[in-house]
């Protein structure tokens, strides 16, 4: 990773962290379809150099390539991080232009090159809205019959980080320091764990964790609350809350809602 400043602190902890090839391939593998993941050879996983994306949208994205092998043979994982506060469709038009950065440098690399690698783009979105937007080029084009053939078309894959970046967030708010620490330890759980099913147990001593920091011991009404939810997304929003929220008290009112 560039030694140049990153302006973006939430952009610099990202990077920070995906420079590390442990934490890249922990998520990676988490993330990506299984069927591709699995034929993957993650000892080859190779963080490379260099920026694609426009320069005067450096301050709401950034990017990170990596070279890995697949089935013996080389492959490209593009990460787009979106800084955006909500999704923008055209964003597709610009991530193909990214793409195609890659293929010239490919090219300047390989000058002999008879063949050029497949590309996987990646979008990490952590914008307050949630995302709406198709993943598909094609969907930005008004395309009549018989012409669909001759279109360019691409996907991406999308990974939505607001879960990790909004305990991020609240801890720099309130300037505890030890909180901080933890949340950024559950921060990294969450982007290991992916998309595993089976957290709620884990949530539950998150939030229990975060309000014995923050007010205390926890009451048995709110511990007696906690363990009759299940829901993952809800369990994952009263974390949140359970940052942010003023005392037990409102707490214990936002849970019983």
């Amino acid at each position: 990773m560039s030694a140049e400043t990153v302006s973006n602190p939430h952009d610099k902890l990202f990077k920070e962290a995906f420079s590390r090839r442990d934490m890249a391939v922990g998520f990676f593998q988490n993330y990506l379809p299984a069927e591709i993941a699995s034929r993957l050879d993650w000892e080859t996983l190779h963080l490379e150099s260099g920026k694609f994306t426009d320069e005067v949208l450096r301050g709401s994205e950034s990017d990170l390539l990596y070279t890995v092998q697949i089935d013996q043979h080389p492959a490209l994982l593009y990460c787009l991080f979106e800084h955006q506060s909500s999704p923008d469709a055209w964003m597709l038009l610009r991530l193909l232009r990214y793409i195609l950065r890659i293929r010239d440098q490919f090219l300047k690399q390989h000058p002999d090159a008879s063949k050029l690698p497949p590309i996987l783009p990646i979008v990490l979105y952590q914008g307050g809205d949630a995302w709406t937007a198709d993943t598909s080029l094609c969907s930005l084009i008004d395309i009549p019959d018989g012409l669909a053939t001759y279109q360019p078309d691409f996907r991406h894959l999308l990974v939505d980080l607001n879960d990790i970046t909004e305990y991020i967030k609240q801890a720099e708010a309130i300037n505890q320091p030890r909180l901080q620490e933890e949340i950024m330890t559950i921060a990294e759980k969450l982007r290991k764990e992916g998309r595993q099913e089976g957290r709620q147990e884990e949530l539950r001593e998150d939030i229990k964790y975060v309000l014995d920091e923050r007010f205390g011991e926890c009451s048995y009404a709110i511990i007696e609350g906690l363990s009759m939810l299940d829901d993952v997304t809800q369990l994952r929003a009263l974390l949140r809350q359970a940052v942010r929220i003023e005392s037990l008290a409102a707490f214990q009112q936002h849970l019983t809602k």
